[in-house]
């Protein structure tokens, strides 16, 4: 079977080594167009995959006081700030995601319109008989497909998108 499962698509596993294949070539585009983003991109990655481990701490701050305040050996106040502190991790992650969202999609936009240039280039080097043939169009629109399809999923696995609580 070779990577294909037995309806013709690719195993997860074939599709994820698809999409770091890319990679590379990718991030040095990136730091080529927008060294600056590629750096806020990873900031907000480290930051994106350290916000777990502040809620799980954040949530044992809440039930040792939630239960201490239970058993009459805690205050209110101690739990009203660990529930704040919790809304705070929610809000952080929320804030990092809307932001890693928007700057991703403009460098998505600024490598789509890079790539799209350098295939514009290419196509001008091309006799005028190459565009007669149908094959050219296809390849030419296939190419413009996969390119946007395989870029935005290799920007989504490199910003480590995670569902939001």
């Amino acid at each position: 079977m070779n990577g294909h499962a037995g309806d013709g698509t690719l195993t997860s596993m074939d599709s994820i080594a698809g999409r770091w294949r890319y990679l590379p070539k990718l991030l040095s585009l990136l730091w080529k167009l927008a060294p600056g983003d590629l750096v806020l991109i990873g900031a907000f990655s480290m930051v994106s995959g350290l916000v777990p481990v502040g809620a799980v701490m954040v949530l044992r701050g809440l039930v040792d006081s939630t239960v201490d305040l239970i058993a009459g050996e805690g205050e209110l106040s101690i739990a009203l700030l660990w529930t704040a502190a919790l809304l705070g991790v929610i809000l952080l992650e929320n804030a990092i995601s809307e932001a890693n969202d928007w700057l991703s999609g403009e460098v998505r936009d600024r490598i789509l319109a890079r790539i799209e240039e350098r295939l514009l280039h290419r196509a001008s080097t091309l006799s005028l008989a190459a565009f007669e043939r149908p094959d050219l169009y296809d390849q030419l629109h296939r190419a413009r497909q996969m390119l946007d399809t395989r870029l935005y999923s290799s920007l989504r696995a490199c910003s480590g998108r995670r569902p939001s609580w």
